[in-house]
């Protein structure tokens, strides 16, 4: 079975797609959710809010974090938002592992 992956990645999608045999296809979203306009935009808010996190310049790429404990939690809500509609839209197709923690997010 394949795998979708939710992964936090600096200038990447966080889905991750996987092979049968467990083999990265890359940060994508699933031909099967591709017509799903609120995911798709979720996905791309997401990513976008991820990077917004980083100062990234040609000397320096660090983490500068939220501006506020809203900005936090409307980000996760989102990130979850993605997981529910995936897990319920394609969770018999693929195996859904969630690598995203909050806690990790201080």
């Amino acid at each position: 079975m394949k795998t979708i992956r939710f992964l936090l990645e600096y200038s990447c999608l966080p889905i991750w797609i996987y092979d049968e045999n467990g083999d990265p296809c890359g940060p994508m979203i699933p031909d099967e959710l591709i017509d799903d306009h609120e995911l798709v935009s979720l996905v791309h808010k997401i990513s976008e809010e991820y990077d917004a996190l980083f100062e990234n310049t040609e000397t320096i790429f660090q983490y500068i974090g939220f501006t506020s404990d809203r900005e936090k939690q409307e980000f996760f809500d989102s990130v979850e938002r993605v997981i529910d509609i995936t897990e319920n839209k394609v969770g018999a197709l693929y195996y859904i592992k969630n690598d995203i923690d909050i806690n990790e997010f201080n």
